[in-house]
């Protein structure tokens, strides 16, 4: 069990990474893209642009939102005792945190859509000829699993049906942690039921399903909410237990860090001749870096003082949201 002083410790190590992972949430995708989209000039640059995204994309795409979702699931159940009152105030939080939020930034990629119409924007438009399709389905759409006909290319357009694919994403793609984050706020009384009834053993099987979902084909958006559902519950179990994470980590921080460094080497080795493979080692990686980023975070605090500013917490969310809303 943990002490106030330990859970102090905790709470300031796992708030020293919000920031960090919001820009890393940019880095990722930024780097996720082409070279074309930079304009990069010669091969030579090409293939270094490649590198770079190759290497980011093995170690840490996939990293920020799972480890987000753990923090997230530690932090919803600090505080007082949970009760029905206690639910009812974290939800009026999170509505206030969440649901607005993801109205208002999902709503400006609608306007930013809609303006493309206005014929001195005709130049952004990705497809010439096209315009707003405002059908209250296209519009719905765009707040849950977006169908891509809001803004669909002009009828005749060869291959049209290839842009116009529904997506598992809201219009604002980057916003899919935040809609899945809202599903499972409003079920944690369920959550913290089977973690009360069958303790570790509900985390176990959730993350037994999270890694059975790369070995069958699923709606993606399912497996994003098995991504959501087993990092929550991991964060709610380690607070709702008080479990010391220091004396939980202590014998297997080295390894961590060793296994999540050396699966990432395997990956950039098997990249192109082995995708399945990559996929599992990234899957591993991504349970891992809960424990290696929080051990990176803690000892910072613990060796050199390090205090979380309180003001880059809801800075990075701003530059997330900012973000999601500019790609």
């Amino acid at each position: 069990m943990s002490t106030p002083s330990n859970c102090q410790l905790y709470t300031n190590s796992f708030n020293l990474l919000r920031f960090p992972l919001a820009l890393l949430v940019v880095l990722v995708h930024v780097f996720s893209v082409s070279p074309s989209t930079f304009n990069i000039p010669t091969i030579y640059d090409s293939v270094s642009f490649l590198s770079i995204n190759r290497f980011i994309n093995v170690f840490l795409l996939g990293i920020p939102v799972p480890v987000y979702f753990f923090i997230s699931g530690y932090f919803f159940f600090s505080g007082s005792i949970f009760t029905i009152n206690t639910y009812k105030s974290k939800l009026k939080n999170r509505f206030h945190s969440l649901f607005i939020p993801y109205i208002i930034w999902n709503s400006a990629a609608i306007l930013v859509v809609v303006l493309k119409d206005i014929p001195v924007f005709s130049s952004l438009l990705t497809f010439a000829g096209t315009s707003a399709d405002l059908d209250i389905n296209n519009i719905l759409s765009c707040f849950w699993e977006y169908n891509g006909r809001l803004s669909p290319p002009p009828a005749g357009t060869e291959n049209f049906e290839q842009y116009v694919k529904p997506t598992p994403y809201p219009i604002n793609t980057a916003l899919w942690y935040i809609r899945d984050l809202m599903i499972i706020v409003l079920l944690t009384p369920a959550i913290r039921l089977c973690i009360s009834k069958c303790n570790k053993y509900f985390v176990i099987v959730l993350g037994a399903l999270y890694c059975w979902s790369v070995f069958v084909p699923l709606n993606a958006h399912l497996c994003q909410l098995l991504t959501g559902f087993f990092f929550f519950s991991w964060g709610a179990y380690f607070r709702l237990n008080a479990i010391d994470v220091d004396r939980y980590l202590s014998n297997g921080k080295s390894l961590m860090l060793v296994c999540f460094i050396a699966n990432g080497f395997i990956c950039l080795a098997c990249y192109k001749c082995f995708p399945f493979v990559t996929t599992v080692l990234k899957l591993i990686n991504s349970i891992l870096a809960v424990g290696v980023l929080y051990s990176i975070s803690s000892a910072m605090i613990k060796r050199y003082a390090i205090i979380p500013n309180r003001n880059l917490i809801p800075l990075g969310y701003f530059i997330y949201l900012s973000f999601a809303s500019a790609k």
